[in-house]
C-alpha cells in the first residue's frame, strides 16, 4: 500500500493539481478473489492516506473537481436542466434530423465523420 502512495502522491510533481486518477485493478485476467482483495486494501489503506495528503497539499485557490451537480449547474443554470427523450422509434434514428423529441425536426443533424 505504502508503494501505491507514495507513487501516486509523487505525480503532484509531474501534473500539479490534478482531480481524477483512474486505477487498474482486473487487469490481465487477475482472478476474482484477488482483485477483490487488492480492492479492500485499496479502499481501507491507500485511500483515505491520498484524500487526507491530496488535500494537505493542495494548493490555494484550486478549482473543486467538476461534478455532476456543477456541470449541470453551469450549463443550465436555474433552469430545469434538458431531459432528452427519444422520438418513437421511425426506422432510421440516426440519420436525418435529431431523433429526440424536443429538438427542431426541419433541421438535419449533422454528425462527425469518424
Amino acid at each position: 500500500p505504502q508503494q501505491v502512495i507514495d507513487k501516486t502522491l509523487s505525480y503532484r510533481e509531474y501534473y500539479g493539481d490534478y482531480q481524477r486518477q483512474l486505477f487498474l485493478m482486473d487487469h490481465s485476467g487477475l482472478p476474482l478473489k484477488i482483485v477483490l482483495e487488492q480492492l479492500d486494501i485499496f479502499g481501507e489503506e491507500v485511500l483515505p492516506v491520498l484524500r487526507a495528503e491530496t488535500e494537505r497539499r493542495q494548493a490555494p485557490g484550486t478549482p473543486d473537481a467538476p461534478t455532476h451537480a456543477s456541470l449541470v449547474q453551469a450549463t443550465w443554470g436555474d433552469q430545469p436542466p434538458r431531459q432528452a427523450r427519444p422520438n418513437r422509434n421511425r426506422g432510421d434514428n440516426v440519420t436525418g434530423t435529431s431523433p429526440y423529441e424536443d429538438s427542431d425536426p426541419s433541421v438535419d443533424v449533422h454528425l462527425p465523420k469518424l
